[in-house]
């Protein structure tokens, strides 16, 4: 998909996503626990608030913001979807005009505004860093036209992929140590905290 012409990628990804996103998930649910899997590994919220527990007790600076995150995510009607967790052009198959097969799965079952979340950061950030000679208005024109994509067969949520864009970027900074080399980067890192101070309202300063 990533070689594929703009307009193309962007309808493929969001009617690929929304269609998934569509996935009636109670047998998914069923074979999970059938195969003796603890809800918390992948089950919406109790997943979620296993790992916000967990950081919020191994990294003090978090604890403020964990406290917005819970409140703005562990709160109100859930809306389940089977989620893949990393969804971008990189990561779906394309053949003859379709897509026709999805890679590197992370499934669990949860809020389909995680999906929508983690492709924003993708190409909106991460995708800057590791291309800076790509202008952002290409990826830009990928993100608008996936989103009216997937609108046009689901709705949005914005305010909860908001949320979970600060999640998502909360968990970059939190495994740090771990992350890929451009993520480590000062510049990157101070652009992941401005965003989630951009949308909390809150000062952030993550340990060195």
């Amino acid at each position: 998909m990533a070689v594929q012409a703009p307009e193309i990628h962007a309808t493929v990804l969001g009617e690929s996503m929304a269609r998934m996103h569509a996935l009636d998930v109670q047998p998914f649910v069923d074979e999970f626990r059938r195969a003796a899997i603890p809800d918390e590994n992948f089950l919406f919220p109790t997943s979620l608030q296993k790992g916000l527990d967990f950081v919020e007790q191994t990294t003090p600076w978090s604890s403020e913001l964990v406290g917005w995150l819970r409140n703005h995510l562990l709160s109100g009607g859930q809306d389940l979807s089977v989620i893949h967790g990393d969804y971008h052009g990189g990561n779906l198959m394309f053949q003859n005009g379709s897509g026709n097969g999805i890679l590197d799965w992370a499934l669990r079952i949860s809020d389909p505004a995680i999906d929508l979340a983690n492709m924003m950061n993708d190409y909106l950030l991460f995708a800057n860093q590791i291309y800076p000679g790509v202008p952002h208005r290409l990826w830009r024109e990928i993100v608008d036209g996936m989103l009216k994509a997937y609108q046009g067969i689901r709705p949005l949520n914005c305010e909860r992929i908001k949320a979970f864009r600060v999640l998502h970027l909360l968990g970059v900074l939190f495994n740090a140590a771990h992350a890929p080399e451009f993520m480590r980067r000062p510049k990157s890192k101070c652009d992941y905290v401005a965003l989630i101070e951009q949308t909390t309202g809150l000062k952030v300063s993550p340990a060195a």
